[in-house]
């Protein structure tokens, strides 16, 4: 039975980031409000921003500020900028390219580092300034690819977007919102979070130097982001120190090492009560409904069989 039930978790978690699904898992301890019944990726394949996210709220969290951070703002503006090029592209009479959808111009899908670069770029906004937001990240695509190839002018194309992303409770004359009666730009706010966060990227590639950064060769990768490449028994050894010392780890795996098919948020440790060998608490963007209340635990041996790359708080 104890057989069975590790290899139904392996099917679990190894499905696509879209998939959902449910399964027994051990009990886990109350790890604090984690959100998993607000943040609910379906059917838009986002894992790596709600991971992502999800990370920065926890860590946050350590200071006493709880925040809750939108998704949907870094979607929007993923979305955005592609539907933008694809415009540009269409006016200047170029081919638009499709990517895993073929009648798509453009992909959800991507990596932790690309959250970090939409952060940069746009900053983050609250939970709590969401109007509505988007569950269907494919059906989105493709109305948006439509749009740039049809619309005649930056303003018709303003206000295709407009209509059809995400909305939020942010001036579009000043670009600011009020969050405890302070006034921020999606920028400012992003800096009053991230400035004591350092988050730093590693992968094991045996084909690559250790110690070396180097683009890490997997399809969501479509910005070529570097990695610190390491020998995977360092990598868990530097993810059990985070996790130990309370920071959390964001981790991209597959059906097996160097593929990336999902991408959830390591909250925690709990030791499996009939061997006593320590199992990381995985927190998963699936809602309540997945697993132990959104949450699940997994092996070590599991991590080391299909990790694809991590995300890690510099802690020198």
């Amino acid at each position: 039975m104890r057989l069975l039930a590790e290899i139904l978790v392996c099917l679990l978690l190894v499905t696509a980031c879209t998939r959902k699904g449910s399964d027994d898992v051990p009990a886990l301890a109350d790890t604090g409000r984690d959100n998993a019944s607000l943040y609910d990726q379906g059917n838009t394949p986002c894992c790596w921003i709600y991971a992502m996210c999800a990370c920065i709220e926890r860590e946050q969290r350590r200071s006493g500020d709880d925040i809750r951070l939108s998704r949907q703002w870094l979607l929007a503006r993923y979305a955005e900028e592609q539907t933008r090029r694809a415009y540009i592209m269409a006016r200047n009479g170029e081919p638009v390219p499709a990517t895993t959808d073929s009648r798509s111009a453009f992909t959800m899908r991507g990596v932790g580092p690309e959250t970090m670069r939409l952060i940069s770029c746009y900053g983050l906004v609250p939970f709590e300034h969401e109007r509505s937001r988007v569950n269907n990240g494919s059906v989105l695509a493709r109305r948006l690819t439509g749009i740039a190839r049809t619309v005649v002018s930056p303003q018709e194309l303003d206000q295709a977007l407009e209509d059809n992303l995400p909305r939020f409770t942010v001036s579009r004359q000043s670009n600011t919102f009020f969050y405890f009666s302070m006034r921020y730009t999606p920028q400012q706010f992003a800096e009053s979070i991230m400035y004591h966060q350092h988050w730093q990227f590693y992968a094991s590639e045996e084909m690559h130097p250790w110690g070396e950064r180097f683009a890490l060769e997997i399809p969501d990768n479509y910005r070529y982001h570097e990695y610190t490449n390491l020998p995977m028994d360092s990598i868990e050894s530097m993810v059990l120190r985070s996790l130990r010392a309370g920071h959390p780890v964001y981790w991209e795996y597959g059906k097996k090492a160097r593929e990336s098919s999902h991408a959830m948020a390591i909250i925690g440790l709990v030791n499996d009560k009939k061997t006593g060998k320590p199992m990381l608490v995985c927190l998963n963007s699936y809602g309540l409904g997945w697993g132990n209340k959104g949450r699940c635990a997994v092996s070590l041996d599991f991590f080391r069989r299909h990790t694809c790359n991590v995300g890690v708080l510099s802690l020198d």
